[in-house]
């Protein structure tokens, strides 16, 4: 089974996530983007776009998505310029 790891208004954000989380080995997928990518008005009302992993993956994908929100990921980024 698959399990949601988070919601996103932001499509873009959700296919840099599936990436981050690919990168670590963990399986990713993103549902709903191309309805939000079609009609960005309907990102609320059809609950943003969902970002999901498997369930034996749920809580290393948790630890991954809460680095990136505290910014922990930028650094690497800006260690390497």
């Amino acid at each position: 089974m698959l399990a949601t790891v988070g919601r996103y208004l932001d499509p873009w954000e959700a296919h840099v996530l599936r990436a981050r989380l690919e990168a670590e080995g963990i399986p990713a997928s993103v549902s709903g983007d191309q309805h939000i990518i079609a009609n960005w008005t309907l990102a609320v009302a059809l609950g943003g776009v969902a970002l999901h992993v498997p369930d034996a993956y749920l809580e290393q994908a948790r630890q991954i998505v809460a680095a990136y929100q505290a910014g922990a990921f930028e650094e690497d980024l800006l260690a390497e310029h």
